[in-house]
């Protein structure tokens, strides 16, 4: 009996290993069947995204490309030749350190080396890529690595767009920031420094005698950089800073009262921003001259906003004698304007009308009329620019009784007590 039951336990080992095999088969069946399934299944998605990158290639406005490890192009959009002037074909297996600009070539290989090393990609490079005509684009490109079933990278997928445009707006507008810190820096220097800035006068006389009626206050800057006195308050007017510049320059203009020569006035540049500031009669009240020594010169290209407002503003020091001038009358529709709105007690004539005056019956018509006009509204009439005996002569015929220019004195320094310099052959 014991030896039929030894005989039989291998039989029933057997056994139930067969029936154990049989009942794992359907789970293997099942396994083996999922496993196929996310096969086709990941074959399908690769496939699709295949077909999506491929469609994406053709709608992309940027550059598509893919790269083997390399560098060499495998795949391309067809925008590289709208951007880069290279059809597909010619990019095709070609290194892409080739179209790279030379004095940046190597440094482009160590980071492309280095972003290999670390199985990187790389967000927003900026590459200096050789346009087929020979210019240099500026190209913004990113990329990810594309990884083998190991996990080491074998190329690169990636897209690059042009913003050569965008990089030049950019430094642009770099440059015009710190070129407008650069002028600030000017204009605070000045205000900061009194001493770089300096004031001359040029003498306004009686065309007749040519005695000195007056004396033109003009700015001097000695602070870097060189430019006209024109450019340094416009600038500084754009800077916010133009009322405090033009005050200083009267304030030192009104320093040297002391020198002016007897019953000479003393004419004041100002802006509308400037005769509006209250700072601006408080200075003038602070000077030893009374207010019927001394004339405000509004500029025809200054724009006022504000009739009514600018003449309100003024009033009270027109009242104890001030003079309103407007300067260069002529050039423009504005000075007209001024001389309507604002009814100066001066009408300054430009360059533009005077420059020869008597060789031009056109000009001599028109400063005639001016003539007429001025006594009409019961303003004094002032030539600028007088710079040749002949002019002088011609105004003096019309009937412009005050004239100023290089013939008659140039801007220069005053000395006290003596009278501005007339030359001895007129």
């Amino acid at each position: 009996m014991e030896d039929v039951v030894r005989r039989g336990e291998p039989v029933e080992t057997r056994e139930l290993l067969v029936l154990a095999t049989l009942a794992w088969l359907p789970v293997l069946f099942v396994a083996v069947q999922q496993t196929r399934r996310l096969q086709r299944d990941m074959v399908e998605v690769a496939e699709q995204r295949e077909q999506r990158h491929g469609q994406f290639l053709d709608v992309s406005s940027e550059w598509i490309w893919s790269i083997d490890s390399v560098r060499r192009f495998t795949s391309s959009n067809r925008v590289v030749e709208a951007m880069t002037g290279y059809t597909v074909d010619e990019v095709l297996g070609v290194d892409a350190l080739a179209f790279i600009h030379p004095d940046y070539q190597e440094e482009t290989e160590r980071a492309a080396y280095a972003a290999l090393g670390a199985s990187q990609g790389w967000f927003r490079w900026l590459l200096h890529w050789v346009h087929r005509d020979g210019h240099v684009l500026l190209l913004e490109s990113t990329a990810t690595p594309s990884l083998n079933g190991e996990g080491a990278v074998v190329g690169y997928r990636g897209a690059a767009r042009d913003v050569t445009d965008e990089v030049a707006r950019r430094e642009a507008a770099v440059e015009q920031q710190q070129a407008a810190q650069e002028r600030l820096g000017a204009v605070r220097t000045v205000l900061d420094h009194p001493d770089k800035l300096s004031i001359v006068f040029q003498p306004i006389v009686a065309a007749d005698g040519l005695a000195v009626a007056g004396v033109e206050a003009l700015a001097r800057f000695t602070a870097p950089p060189v430019r006209g006195p024109d450019v340094w308050f416009a600038e500084a007017h754009t800077l916010g800073l133009g009322r405090e510049l033009e005050l200083l320059a009267i304030r030192l203009a009104l320093d040297h009262a002391p020198d002016l020569p007897a019953g000479c006035y003393l004419s004041l540049n100002a802006s509308p921003a400037t005769l509006l500031d209250p700072a601006l009669a408080v200075t003038l009240r602070q000077g030893v001259l009374g207010a019927d020594r001394l004339v405000v010169e509004l500029t025809e290209h200054a724009q006022v906003a504000d009739y009514d407002q600018l003449a309100f503003a003024l009033a009270p020091l027109r009242e104890l004698g001030l003079r309103l001038a407007i300067d260069d009358a002529g050039a423009g529709y504005a000075s007209l304007r001024h001389i309507l709105q604002l009814r100066p007690d001066l009408v300054k004539l430009d360059r533009q009308l005077i420059d020869g005056l008597d060789r031009d019956p056109v000009r001599r018509s028109l400063v005639a009329a001016m003539v007429a006009f001025s006594r009409e509204i019961g303003a004094e009439l002032v030539a600028e620019g007088v710079e040749r005996a002949e002019e002088l002569e011609t105004l003096r015929g019309i009937g412009v009784r005050y004239a100023q220019g290089y013939l008659l004195g140039r801007p220069a320094a005053l000395v006290r007590g003596a009278a501005a310099p007339v030359p001895a052959q007129l």
